[in-house]
């Protein structure tokens, strides 16, 4: 099930990470560690971290397929989504990477400097655009669990869904 509006005209389809695609609980329950996540986490430990893996694996086949980019803009870890997308997507997948992943923390236990991290996630999402040579905001779709992310997104042009994980 897709919208035959963002099927349509979405050149660029983001996703915010924590508490969209990820339940933050996830953080409390196993060990975050990369190769935690990519080798031992069990079946059902993935299902209950993200709910929703293999309908966002099928959709980022179906949209990458048809020509549209994709990317992940988070002010969460890197190398923790960068796991999560070689769980599913396989090992040394080239869906999301550096190019098109984007997260204000690279590593576990990283310092952040919360002067140069931006207030939102436009900028994550302007880079994503350069690196794919797009410069139209209204071809882009965000999804995203914050509403001041959504409004600030929206004052660009980017279309912005503002979603949770079900619980």
């Amino acid at each position: 099930v897709i919208s035959p509006y963002l099927d349509k005209y979405m050149q660029m389809w983001v996703w915010d990470w924590d508490d969209t695609l990820i339940d933050t609980r996830a953080y409390y329950r196993h060990s975050m560690n990369g190769d935690y996540i990519r080798y031992q986490m069990t079946q059902e430990e993935l299902e209950l971290d993200f709910p929703n893996y293999q309908y966002f694996k099928d959709l980022v086949y179906y949209l990458v397929k048809k020509g549209v980019r994709v990317g992940i803009a988070s002010f969460g870890t890197y190398s923790i989504i960068l796991a999560y997308m070689d769980r599913i997507f396989g090992m040394n997948q080239k869906l999301f990477t550096s190019v098109n992943l984007y997260a204000s923390c690279q590593e576990i236990g990283g310092t952040r400097d919360y002067r140069k991290m931006p207030i939102n996630k436009n900028s994550y999402i302007q880079k994503i655009m350069n690196h794919y040579k797009l410069n139209d905001y209204s071809n882009v779709v965000l999804f995203d669990d914050n509403s001041t992310n959504i409004a600030d997104a929206l004052r660009l042009g980017v279309f912005a869904i503002q979603m949770n994980i079900p619980v």
